[in-house]
Order: structure tokens, then C-alpha cells, then sequence
């Protein structure tokens, strides 16, 4: 079973994160960057999505520790973010950039790719 690891401070997105892969995937999903960084040191994953606009640590601050430690796992990024944001993201290997709001099945197909 391929693992995901999520992580967005919004309960709706990761409730259809969950509702998209929990069955067919081993998720691990957080609300806070800092708690999915600490389990990501500890865990190997096949794809991480993450949110890029969370407070504390945010998302390109998530991606760059990632990065720091692991170059090859697929990361796809969601946001709502503006385009300096994004712009900041997409120097940072990221392997896909999903708007928000998002459809189950953009999510499912985008991410799948992954999972094979």
C-alpha cells in the first residue's frame, strides 16, 4: 500500500484528502507542517501534498526542510497562494501545483500519477 503524507490547516481539505485516497492509501494526515515534518523524519513516503498558505511553518518552508532531506519523494503542492508565492514553489521541485478549490477527481487523477 503507497503512503501519503497531507498536511493543511484546513479541515475541509484534508477531510477530502481523506475522503479521496484514506481507503486505497496508508494516509498520514496533519494540520500543522511542524507535526508532518516531525513525522516525515521518522517515516518514508511515496508522495506529500501540502498546503502552502499555514501559519507557523508554512508550506514553502515545509517543502524546503523536505527538500533538505529528501529531493526524490514527489510533492504536490495545493494553495489558494498569489503568484509570488508560487512563484517561490515552483523553484523548489515540486512535481505538482493544484489550485484550491479542488474537485475529488482533479485531486485523485493529478495525485495518482505517484501512486503507481
Amino acid at each position: 500500500m503507497k503512503k501519503i503524507l497531507a498536511v493543511d490547516d484546513d479541515q475541509f481539505t484534508l477531510d477530502l484528502i481523506r475522503l479521496v485516497f484514506e481507503e486505497e492509501s496508508d494516509l498520514s494526515a496533519f494540520d500543522t507542517a511542524q507535526e508532518a515534518l516531525n513525522y516525515f523524519e521518522h517515516n518514508h513516503f511515496d508522495v506529500i501534498i501540502t498546503d502552502i498558505v499555514m501559519p507557523v511553518m508554512n508550506g514553502v518552508e515545509l517543502v524546503k526542510k523536505i527538500r533538505e532531506r529528501n529531493n526524490e519523494v514527489p510533492i504536490v503542492v495545493i494553495s489558494g497562494a498569489e503568484e509570488g508565492i508560487i512563484n517561490q514553489i515552483k523553484k523548489l521541485n515540486v512535481q505538482k501545483i493544484l489550485t484550491k478549490p479542488l474537485s475529488p477527481d482533479v485531486l485523485k487523477s493529478e495525485v495518482s500519477v505517484f501512486l503507481t
